[in-house]
């Protein structure tokens, strides 16, 4: 850590005097507002010299401008929302006062007036502002969606997140859609989006939690709920200070306080009385195992330190939740699923346990447990008239237990309660600003901002996992036991540390034309352990053999280590990304506005993987991409069509840069030849034989053995290096070009009909191959592309690179490389009405197609290439196919509506998103290895032949029934039965449509002076509680047709 700021801290203090010295020199801020008009006489000329004061009224902060010699003024930094008064006045002249202005995130308020001359002293003219003014701001170019203040009150959320509330963007599409997490936007990965609160990011941007916010992983929340005030989600924005990002940006701000004192007290409560019940539950007698619960609760505080000067906010909310964990248990209805164990096999199991000083399990029903704690205190305080600093602290800890037991139906295995884990997460985010408006009409804002996030995966127990085949239970069914410490959780902790600098300057406007100048740099620092399998990883075909545990008796193990002797060290690199931008907002004309402006964007790394001698003598030197910028250009439009704010087009084109997932990155500092080894042994292993068990996870054996228990291959005998991962020097981060154009038109009552299209194409987009399946050697009869051959067990024996040094055990040489050949599109029609007395409303529809070479839907480098493109072509060939992320259709309608009458008032908030399903692919599978259809070293990633008829010659069968049970299975599928004969194209199958009904019902309570209570209701999957049958999200979520039943998939080579 140490050793980090003295890299990082020269730099951010040449940046930040770099900022200051600009600041002393200066469009609305990235998270402010900004103001600017034309101020006349009563005969249109310019007036010059006349005073336009801005007053937040419940602050009482004020910033204050005069017009040019063009009668121009501008304002920069507003705090968003209102109201603002506005006191215009000259000398000689009736003063002109507008209220109830409204201040939109990110937007520039336009007003222009004239003020008439007076030789007395005469009343303001008092002009009440156009409530829907931001919709029609000619800042307004690119695709956004605002979630306001009272939409975050008002709309139904089940977890209370910022994240929830963006799916009511038309354009973004939740990845998971049981829980709404993971947020994607034209066919983009959900770890491309970058989420800030307050100018400050908050991501996860190592990329391992789905929501995308730093504690993730534990469900956690980077802020409390109700601490926000407003948020945005943008898609294309071209303003150029806007980057960091190539999915959506979610740009959202937090409340402060005011000239009152204010308070509020929350609590949400939910159990299994409240719920439906699962559907394994329903008409099964208990127990079922469905008891949960979830209270949530907090308050916030704000009020002024000094009054009209200094004001502060602060908020606390809490989670305490805990469900059961899913799957079968002993006692559990027949409904739930699942093989259960008797507790004849748990007992016998945890005696041979005991004889190995290993902890005994249970097989009794389990509980998760998710609290959550967010504070969060932000300080606002005024330097006279145009001068304005924000203080925010947020912290936030979470923890999240995981455990599950969704047994298959091949080969199922029954975990014990102390193969769990848990997730554990602590946020540390302090943020400054400073805005600043010159007396010349320039302005500055100013923002230095760090996060540090710590994550650890806990296993329960420390000790190897052992899993033990050979059990049955009193049904005759066969089962496995799994105890110990989780795979994936032995010795995993992640550090992250985010320092962000940024400085935006706005000269004063000339001439129609308003430039800005500024960086935005974030500097990072990782520390990732990840030594899978440390602890040991056994199998055993019964229990008779891991009572001995003897060499020959273990079926297989897994261990990692260091591949250079000692103990595994983590992942530790620092990288920055610099950015610099200008660019020149112009008002053409009063009727058209121009932005336009450059941005480049340099990644940077201080620190290089250290490869073994091998792999650079191989693959010629990898490391990471450093210092090669990335070019951005931007232009955007808004054409106000009649000049009266009526209707409008807009639209643009631009260029964005986005950070990676840096867990891609960091594979090549784990997995390099020097760094972490994974090895595998057992008697089909070709490494060899494992070595006989031992329960000390501290001191597992770190070779496989022959027969005769002499070490074969081994981790750091320098045999063997393992899975290797890494970077093209040439590979660039990941950029895209984007485009939108869109009309809106005002219609009468209040609603505006929009319809906007929106492209994106990749420039620089991920792509992974590997390097140890260098040629292909033919083609299937099928015309499969295959890299080996099938043996007669159905087995693969994939042809490899370099046996000899990465061995045929090896998981790959994995290279992450760049496509340009990703693209997608969206369509959108959209009614809204966003004021009113009593409703306010929207409506839309979104056509949609994304198409990829691959879609990367996991943090390890071997998962992303083995399951992010089931291909049956060339791997090199970076063709593209339906994207994972694809939803071909969706229907976003959000509404509230106040009743009428007026004490004990009543309000019904309503939520509803229906969209297309996800796409899939039916792919082969089976146990130890079979289904590897292209021989490639690798099974489960291959789509399957779909055959002509059940006499079909292009896959074998042990059994014709089993043929013609796969024919009837095509037929019912018109998605499988309209490529008869062909091998099955990727995505080409999709899940059915799915709906979601969410339902909020506010009624205000009797109370005294001006207090107010509310009770809430909120009905989440509504059209579930109308019908059990409705409401559900059926999901194949991609077969795996078992090989087990296939005798052989043909697979003859054919080189001509």
């Amino acid at each position: 850590m140490q050793n980090w700021f003295r890299k990082v801290l020269p730099a951010v203090a040449a940046l930040f005097a770099t900022a200051l010295m600009v600041g002393t020199l200066s469009a609305q801020g990235v998270t402010t507002g900004a103001a600017s008009g034309l101020i006349t006489d009563q005969d249109g000329n310019p007036l010059a010299g006349a005073t336009v004061e801005f007053t937040h009224v419940p602050t009482g902060f004020r910033t204050t401008a005069v017009t040019n010699v063009r009668g121009i003024f501008t304002v920069q930094g507003l705090e968003p929302g209102g109201p603002y008064t506005v006191r215009i006045r000259q000398i000689g002249h009736r003063p002109v006062t507008q209220e109830r202005i409204f201040i939109a995130l990110g937007q520039t308020f336009r007003l222009n007036t004239g003020l008439q001359v007076t030789a007395v002293e005469l009343e303001d003219i008092t002009v009440v502002a156009d409530p829907m003014a931001a919709e029609f701001a000619a800042t307004r170019q690119g695709t956004l969606t605002t979630i306001s203040e009272e939409q975050l009150r008002d709309l139904p959320t089940l977890n209370r997140r910022i994240t929830d509330l963006a799916v009511a963007s038309p354009q973004i599409v939740p990845t998971d859609a049981n829980n709404g997490q993971g947020l994607s936007v034209v066919g983009q990965n959900n770890r491309f989006n970058t989420i800030q609160i307050d100018g400050s990011t908050v991501n996860d941007r190592f990329g391992l939690g789905a929501t995308g916010t730093a504690g993730g992983q534990a469900q956690g929340k980077p802020i409390g709920y109700d601490a926000i005030k407003e948020f945005q989600v943008e898609l294309a924005p071209y303003d150029v200070r806007q980057g960091n990002f190539t999915g959506a940006l979610l740009n959202a701000i937090t409340k402060s306080g005011t000239n009152e004192w204010i308070g509020s007290a929350f609590t949400y409560y939910r159990n299994q009385n409240t719920a439906g019940e699962p559907l394994g539950c329903r008409g099964a007698p208990d127990p079922c195992g469905n008891e949960f619960k979830n209270a949530q609760f907090g308050g916030s505080l704000g009020g002024p330190i000094v009054r009209d000067k200094a004001h502060f906010f602060t908020n606390l909310e809490f989670q305490r939740a805990s469900a059961p964990a899913t799957g079968p248990f002993i006692g559990a209805p027949a409904s739930i699923g699942g093989v259960q164990p008797d507790q004849i096999g748990i007992d016998a199991m945890n005696a041979v346990l005991g004889t190995y000083g290993m902890a005994p399990g249970s097989g009794s029903s389990v509980t998760n447990d998710n609290p959550l704690d967010n504070f969060m205190v932000r300080a606002d305080w005024s330097l006279g008239n145009n001068n304005r600093m924000v203080f925010r602290y947020s912290y936030n800890k979470a923890a999240l237990d995981v455990f599950n037991r969704t047994t298959g139906t091949s080969d199922p295995v029954f975990r014990y309660d102390n193969n769990a884990y848990q997730f554990t997460n602590k946020t540390h985010n302090p943020s400054f600003q400073w805005f600043s408006n010159f007396s010349n009409g320039s302005s500055n804002e100013f923002r230095l901002s760090y996060n540090r996030i710590r994550d650890e995966r806990d296993p329960f127990v420390a000790e190897p996992q052992v899993t033990v085949d050979g059990f049955t239970n009193g049904a005759g069914e066969d089962y496995q036991i799994r105890t110990g410490s989780e795979q994936f959780s032995q010795g995993n902790r992640l550090g992250q540390d985010i320092i962000e600098l940024t400085d935006n300057f706005t000269l004063a406007s000339k001439g129609g034309h308003r430039i800005t100048i500024g960086t935005r740099n974030e500097f990072y620092r990782v520390n990732n352990l990840f030594a899978q399998s440390s602890f040991g990883v056994y199998s055993f075909d019964d229990l008779g053999a891991f009572q001995s545990g003897a060499s020959a008796d273990v079926a297989g193990y897994t261990v990692s280590g260091s591949l250079t002797g000692g103990s595994v060290e983590p992942a530790v690199f620092n990288s920055a990304t610099i950015g610099l931008y200008a660019q020149d907002q112009w008002n053409v004309t009063p009727k058209f506005n121009l932005t336009f402006g450059l941005r480049v964007d340099i990644p940077i790394f201080f620190d290089q993987p250290t490869y073994a001698a091998q792999v650079n003598t191989d693959f010629g030197d990898p490391g990471v991409p450093s210092g090669k910028p990335l070019w951005n250009p931007r232009a955007g439009f808004n054409w106000d069509i009649d000049g009266l704010g009526n209707q409008q087009l807009r639209g643009g084109l631009g260029m964005f840069t986005g950070n990676p997932a840096y867990v891609w990155v960091s594979n090549a500092y784990s997995n390099n030849g020097t760094g972490i080894g994974i090895l595998g042994c057992g008697p089909t292993n070709p490494n060899g034989f494992a070595p006989a068990f031992n329960p000390d996870p501290n001191n597992q054996t770190l070779t496989c053995v022959d027969g005769a228990g002499n070490p074969t291959v081994g981790i750091g005998d320098g045999t063997f290096l393992g899975e290797v991962d890494i970077i093209g020097d040439n590979t660039k981060y990941p950029q895209v070009l984007r485009g939108n154009l869109a009309y809106d038109r005002r219609l009468p009552e209040g609603f505006i009909l929009t319809f906007e299209g929106m492209y994106n194409k990749g420039i620089n987009d991920y792509f992974i191959v590997n390097r140890n399946v260098p040629t292909a050697q033919g083609t299937d009869q099928n015309g499969r592309t295959v890299y080996g051959t099938q043996n007669a067990t159905g087995r693969s024996d994939p042809v490899y690179f370099n046996s000899s040094v990465y061995g045929t055990g090896s998981s790959g040489v994995f290279d992450l490389g760049n496509t340009s050949n990703n693209r997608s599109y969206n369509v959108t029609a959209q009614l809204r009405k966003l004021v009113g007395n009593s409703l306010v409303l929207t409506g839309a529809y979104t056509y949609a197609q994304s198409k990829d070479v691959q879609s990367f839907t996991s943090s390890r480098a071997t998962s992303n290439w083995r399951f992010g493109r089931t291909n049956s072509g060339d791997q090199f060939a970076d063709e593209t196919t339906l994207s994972s992320f694809d939803r071909t259709n969706k229907v976003t309608m959000t509404g509230t509506y106040l009743f009428p009458w007026q004490s004990w008032q009543t309000q019904l908030s309503v939520t509803y998103i229906g969209m297309s399903g996800t796409p899939y692919t039916y792919t082969a599978g089976g146990s130890s290895g079979r289904g590897d259809l292209n021989a490639d070293g690798t099974n489960a990633n291959d789509p399957m032949y779909v055959i002509r008829d059940a006499s079909d010659s292009g896959i074998e069968w042990n059994d014709p029934a089993d043929a013609q049970a796969y024919n009837t299975f095509i037929g019912s599928l018109d998605c499988l039965n309209k490529q008869r004969g062909t091998i099955m194209t990727r995505n080409s199958c999709r899940n059915p449509w799915q709906n979601f009904l969410n339902l909020n019902l506010r009624q205000a309570l009797p109370a005294m002076g001006k207090n107010l209570i509310t009770l809430e209701i909120g009905f989440f999957n509504f059209l579930n509680l109308l019908n059990s049958d409705w409401g559900v999200t059926k999901s194949a979520g991609g077969g795996v047709f078992s090989t087990q039943t296939i005798g052989r998939v043909t697979s003859s080579t054919d080189d001509g």
